[in-house]
């Protein structure tokens, strides 16, 4: 699920993070994850992923980001609006 998924994504970049490359200082990595819907494809799945990466970029590097489908709005009466 997009929380796991969140969860490990943070774990690989805090290890990346915390681990010294000698010669090479820090190093920080950005990541991106994204849900998994039903009668998603594989290619879909790499976009929305990619997407997410490029948002995490924007908000300063060195973070995780997560793509998920929007949520739908609803009217008083409960219908999709």
């Amino acid at each position: 699920d997009g929380a796991g998924a969140m969860g490990a994504a943070e774990r690989a970049r805090r290890a990346v993070e915390e681990r010294p490359f000698p010669g090479a200082g820090t190093v920080t990595v950005s990541l991106g994850v994204c849900d998994l819907d039903e009668g998603q494809t594989a290619a879909e799945l790499v976009r929305l992923a990619d997407r997410a990466l490029y948002a995490a970029k924007a908000q300063g590097r060195n973070r995780v980001a997560r793509h998920a489908p929007p949520v739908p709005s609803t009217s008083p009466s409960g219908a999709a609006v």
